[in-house]
This record gives structure tokens, C-alpha cells and sequence, in this order.
């Protein structure tokens, strides 16, 4: 009778253990978290998610997400209607996605990296770190952005084929750049040498000094940037590259449908699975074990 008993007892830990939290695939997660940064009265504070409610108070200071929350890739959305706004500090961090809304005043932020760095049309900003992929467009309003380091990748975005309104600079150096509209190229150039791109009310700055065809080094710059970027979307879902609407009149919200959101869970439902199981491998074994001692 103990010997049957034990093996009742081992039964149920084994069940237990096999419905625990987290022993499923009931877990749905994203790439990394979201936040959104906000400059009020010449501080920056923080939001997780995409946008920044003015109403939910109080504001958490920046501080605490350099200290608590930031991690290794994730995204960041910036908004700054403030014309003295000191600079955005995140650290040594690796950025996953900085966005920069539409007309942001003029907003310095400076981190390790970027993977991906969005600046959208009638913003004003200077970005300090190296940048994988960057895209900067050019409407509704022309943006203004200057990167203070390098840029692998840098793509200028038109919405019309009426010419380049924006202005560009780069201290770093620029692998590749491709300005375009759709069915119209306007730039598609290699090899720029630290602070030589220079756009100025949509004009590139001695565009005959680049090169129109790549180096080996660049491919191989490339294939290797492919590669990582194929690993990261493997390992994680990411954006597309380039997720600003087509239609400038979208709201802001429309913009960042394709943003990293913060990863999500089915609410509390493998606990309440978890519970009932164990309640049920509970109480059959005790109904067995009655009943043999009955006998």
C-alpha cells in the first residue's frame, strides 16, 4: 500500500511538472521592448509602447530607463516639441530601431548603435553613433539630420518625382547611398569618405566625386550586413525597412504600425490550466488511494 501510494505521489509531481507555466508555447513575444521618450520643460522622460500620453502621471525620468529598463536592441521613439531640448544620452547602449517622429524640434540623441534609425519628414535632428541602416525621408516636409558617425546604409525617401527638398550631412563615412521616389532614382552612389555627404535643399554636394558601382569591399560590407539581418529576423520579428506610409497625411499612430512592440503573453491562461490540472491529478489520486484502503 505505501509503495502504491509513492507511485501515486510521483505521478502527480510529474504531472505538475509537465503543465508548468512556461513548459508551453502559450507565450507570444516581440522583438525586443518599445519606449517612447518625451522632452517636458527641458527633461526627458519615458513611456513603454510607442507614443507618449501627457496624461499619465507622474513622469518617469529618464534616468531609470538607462538604469532599469533599456536592453540590447530595443526600439525607441523620440518627441520633442521643445526648441531647447539637451541631448538624449542612452548610454553605450545598442538601439534595435530610434525613430524620430514627424516635426520633432530639433532633438540630439547619441547611443552605442542603431540597427535601423528612422527620421521622418519635417523633423530636425542629430544622430551620434554608428548606424547600420538609416532612412530619412523627405516628405510631407523635408527633414533636417545630421549623423555625427558612421552610416553603412543610407536611404532618402521622396514621395514625389519632383526633385530633393531635404537637408543632409554626414561627419562619418557612408557606405551607400540611395535617394529615390517611387519609379524615379535620384542618387545611387558608394564610397563617401567621412564628411563628404552633403545634401543642401535637396542637392547631393559634388555627387561626380563618388562612385555609381560597388567596391568588393562593399559587397562583401553587404553580404555580411545581409546575413546579420537574416539571423535577426530569424531569431526575432523586425520591421520592414522602410515603414513609413506612403500617404503623408497619416496620423501619427499610422506611423508606427511596424514598430517593435513591448512582447506579450496570453493573459494568466496557463496558470488557470496549470491550477486545474494539478487539482484534477490531485483528486483522482486521492479518490484511488480510498478506495484501495477500503479494501
Amino acid at each position: 500500500m505505501k509503495k502504491f501510494k509513492a507511485l501515486v505521489s510521483m505521478l502527480a509531481i510529474a504531472a505538475m511538472l509537465t503543465l508548468l507555466p512556461g513548459s508551453n508555447s502559450l507565450t507570444a513575444s516581440a522583438a525586443g521592448n518599445t519606449y517612447a521618450v518625451k522632452c517636458i520643460d527641458g527633461k526627458w522622460y519615458y513611456q513603454a509602447g510607442s507614443t507618449y500620453d501627457d496624461s499619465i502621471l507622474p513622469h518617469r525620468e529618464i534616468y531609470y530607463l538607462l538604469t532599469e529598463d533599456l536592453k540590447e536592441g530595443d526600439a525607441v521613439v523620440v518627441y520633442n516639441d521643445e526648441d531647447n531640448a539637451p541631448m538624449l544620452d542612452l548610454g553605450s547602449v545598442r538601439i534595435g530601431n530610434l525613430t524620430i517622429p514627424q516635426n520633432n524640434k530639433f532633438t540630439m540623441v547619441t547611443a552605442g548603435s542603431y540597427d535601423l534609425c528612422y527620421v521622418l519628414g519635417g523633423s530636425i535632428c542629430s544622430i551620434t553613433g554608428p548606424v547600420q541602416n538609416a532612412y530619412v525621408y523627405d516628405y510631407p516636409n523635408p527633414a533636417t539630420c545630421s549623423f555625427r558617425s558612421n552610416v553603412s546604409n543610407l536611404e532618402v525617401l521622396a514621395n514625389t518625382t519632383d526633385g530633393l527638398h531635404l537637408n543632409l550631412g554626414c561627419s562619418g563615412t557612408v557606405r551607400h547611398l540611395y535617394a529615390h521616389a517611387e519609379g524615379k532614382t535620384y542618387y545611387d552612389l558608394y564610397g563617401f569618405a567621412a564628411d563628404t555627404l552633403s545634401f543642401e535643399n535637396g542637392a547631393l554636394k559634388d555627387p561626380w566625386r563618388f562612385s555609381t558601382t560597388p567596391s568588393a569591399e562593399d559587397l562583401a560590407m553587404q553580404a555580411e550586413l545581409e546575413a546579420g539581418n537574416q539571423t535577426q529576423q530569424t531569431e526575432e520579428p523586425a520591421p520592414t525597412q522602410t515603414p513609413a506610409p506612403q500617404n503623408p497625411n497619416n496620423s501619427d499612430d499610422d506611423l508606427y504600425d511596424d514598430v517593435p512592440k513591448t512582447g506579450y503573453s496570453v493573459p494568466y491562461l496557463h496558470v488557470y490550466l496549470w491550477l486545474f490540472c494539478t487539482a484534477m491529478v490531485c483528486f483522482l489520486g486521492s479518490r484511488i488511494v480510498k478506495r484501495i484502503s477500503a479494501k
